[in-house]
């Protein structure tokens, strides 16, 4: 017969037993449900990748990951259903700083900061605080932004063997209007080749090429990056004006694709079949090889503004937990796994190692033999959506310090002034709801110089004016003083 004490020591075993992690991987796995934006295909081997995940995560958090991606095509509406439907999911990226504000608006998103202490400890060590404010509203934190390439210039990138046919100096490109010298010289040497092209589908040239503060929308911004707290209708400056002029000018020339407003191509499409000779795009470090890989291409870049950090640039890849969660502690254990796991964002980023990549003898990857971007079954190249960028494989074509030149290059980026300030659009919600159409109806075709500016940009204002610009302006500009005074 066991005595008293043996009993006693039986049951505080089965006590420490009971919290121990052998325990915790005894009960039952938790499935977390996963969804982010992919940019080009769906990957084949994204099953065979997620069963590789599954193995880090059924390890170190007793979780499983199911993960759908949305294609970019329709994925604002996927998740408005999602969401208003209350489908159960646990993590997701948002993908673009305005649909993460009407997220939080419309109380979508959980706060993280009591899940954040208590779970996401490694996401506290990686992530500096600055970047928390960036998704912090009314005190609340909504989401975790990705690390990597943070806040950006403002560049025209070119066609390396045009500009040398056509003998450009481009030292001699200071702004933007310096670039009509340079298509003419180009148009002369290629007579029916469309010279100015979308970077990305259904965005105009100069919502790519300026350099604004947006605070949370265009309705409403600050000039100069950032550098003053005055919020102004950039619709109704000189530059602006300038600007649209500039854009007609080039059209009547023949310089800009004829369809770019409409396009469905990107340049991703027209330059290598050789309908295109630049485009703008956000500048960073080793950004040529990108845009090369991309454009299929040798590219060259000319910054034509200084890397700004913006709360825009903080939102527009962040990780967020959605109300329907039913894990949401489980969610953030998995969030702080992809900010501190280098295999578990290697496969996120780069796919199984021998499959869809291998190591080279230098450390850096490439490809396997036989296998290329064109018959790979997973070659998102997306590692700058999930966690922690830097702790993956640096790619062959890239220098094998290229996540040392990316942080030196977010270290050297001039933060607004309203840097970590979040706009709360409900007061105005109408008004930026009417707003958002005017600006569906008017810009694309103004801003690519397909319509006259002389007599669209009035009717354009007029619009704005109409339907409450003013009154959006006053709004931003009260909670933007309010922020300002609370956080001197």
């Amino acid at each position: 017969m066991l005595k008293k004490q043996h009993i006693a020591a039986i049951l505080l075993a089965l006590v420490l037993l009971s919290s121990s992690p052998l325990m915790a991987l005894a009960e039952e796995p938790v499935t977390l449900k996963m969804t982010f934006v992919c940019l080009g295909p769906l990957p084949r081997d994204l099953k065979l990748v997620e069963e590789e995940i599954n193995k880090i995560t059924l390890r170190e958090i007793n979780a499983r990951v199911e993960i759908t991606p949305l294609t970019m095509g329709n994925f604002i509406q996927q998740y408005n259903l999602m969401l208003s439907s209350g489908e159960e999911f646990d993590l997701m990226v948002p993908f673009l700083p305005f649909v993460f504000n009407s997220m939080v608006d419309k109380n979508y998103l959980l706060p993280l900061q009591d899940l954040l202490e208590e779970y996401g400890q490694g996401i506290k060590e990686v992530v500096d605080p600055v970047y928390l404010s960036g998704t912090t509203v009314n005190g609340n934190l909504y989401g975790i932004t990705t690390i990597r390439d943070l806040g950006g210039g403002v560049g025209v990138f070119m066609r390396k063997d045009m500009v040398e046919a056509a003998n450009i100096d481009l030292d001699s490109i200071k702004s933007l209007y310096d670039l009509t010298d340079v298509f003419a010289k180009v148009r002369a040497l290629y007579p029916t080749t469309p010279l100015l092209v979308p970077f990305q589908i259904g965005v105009s040239p100069i919502e790519t090429v300026v350099n604004l503060d947006m605070l949370g929308n265009w309705f409403g911004v600050l000039l100069d990056g950032g550098k003053e707290l005055k919020v102004v209708n950039y619709f109704e400056t000189e530059e602006y004006a300038n600007l649209v002029k500039l854009m007609r000018e080039w059209y009547l020339e023949g310089y800009i694709l004829e369809d770019f407003a409409t396009s469905q191509s990107s340049y991703k499409e027209l330059i290598p079949a050789d309908q295109g000779f630049a485009y703008f795009n956000g500048t960073k470090a080793g950004v040529e090889i990108d845009e090369s890989m991309h454009a299929q291409r040798e590219m060259v870049v000319v910054e034509l503004s200084e890397p700004a950090l913006h709360t825009n640039n903080i939102q527009h890849v962040t990780w967020c937990i959605p109300y329907t969660s039913k894990h949401p502690e489980k969610a953030m254990q998995m969030l702080n796994l992809m900010y501190t796991n280098a295999d578990l964002m290697n496969l996120f980023a780069w796919g199984i190692e021998g499959k869809h990549y291998e190591v080279r003898p230098d450390g850096r990857i490439g490809y396997p033999e036989g296998i290329s971007a064109e018959n790979s079954g997973y070659n998102i190249n997306l590692g700058w959506m999930f966690g922690n960028q830097f702790l993956t494989h640096v790619w062959e074509t890239y220098p094998a310090d290229y996540w040392d030149q990316m942080l030196e290059f977010n270290n050297s980026t001039i933060p607004s002034a309203a840097l970590g300030f979040v706009f709360n659009q409900e007061p105005v919600k109408t008004e930026v709801a009417a707003l958002e159409s005017v600006l569906k109806e008017y810009r694309h075709a103004l801003e690519s110089g397909a319509v006259n500016p002389d007599t669209v940009l009035p009717r354009f204002l007029k619009a704005l004016k109409d339907n409450g610009i003013d009154r959006v302006i006053e709004e931003k500009q009260k909670q933007l003083d309010a922020w300002a005074a609370a956080n001197k």
